[in-house]
C-alpha cells in the first residue's frame, strides 16, 4: 500500500471517530510504541494526546520533542493490545518483530491505516507545567473545603 499525504486541515478526519491509536517516539537510540485512546482533534490542524507522566514513550518524546500517531487497522488489534499492556521498562523485547520505518526522523509502525509525525516545539512541557499548576490549585481547594 502506498502512503498518500493528507492536507493538514483535513488530517483531523483520521482520528475524529475516536480510534485507539499508537504513539511512537525515540530518543538517544531508544524507541518505543504505546497504545493510546485519549487522542482527539483539538482543531483542524492540531491534535491532543493525553499520555500518562509515567509512560516510557512519553519520556522519549519529552526529551526528543518528536512523536508519531498511527491509526491501526482492525487486523492489528492484537498488536495494539500488546503495545498497550507491555512496557519497555520491563519488557526489553517488546518491539521484537515489529516492522518500523522513519519519517522526519520519527519511528513509525509499518502497515497502519494512517500516520502523522509531530515535531514538537516544547508545547508538551508547557502543558505539563500548566497541568501541575492546576493540580496544585485543586489540592489547595480541597484542603480549604474542609476548614
Amino acid at each position: 500500500m502506498t502512503l498518500k499525504p493528507v492536507e493538514l486541515h483535513k488530517a483531523y478526519r483520521l482520528i475524529n471517530h475516536g480510534p485507539t491509536v499508537m504513539v511512537s517516539a525515540e530518543f538517544d537510540g531508544v524507541r518505543d510504541v504505546m497504545s493510546a485512546s485519549w487522542v482527539c482533534p483539538l482543531d483542524y490542524d492540531k491534535l491532543t494526546a493525553v499520555i500518562g507522566a509515567s509512560s516510557f514513550t512519553r519520556s522519549l518524546f519529552e526529551k526528543s520533542g518528536k512523536f508519531a500517531v498511527q491509526v491501526p487497522f482492525v487486523s492489528q488489534a492484537q498488536f495494539v493490545a500488546k503495545m498497550g499492556t507491555t512496557s519497555m521498562r520491563g519488557g526489553a523485547g517488546k518491539l521484537e518483530g515489529v516492522e518500523m520505518f522513519y519519517e522526519r526522523d520519527v519511528p513509525m509502525v509499518r502497515g497502519c491505516a494512517a500516520l502523522c509525525a509531530r515535531i514538537g516545539s516544547g508545547c508538551e512541557r508547557r502543558f505539563a507545567k500548566l497541568l501541575s499548576a492546576r493540580q496544585r490549585e485543586d489540592r489547595a481547594a480541597r484542603e480549604r473545603a474542609w476548614l
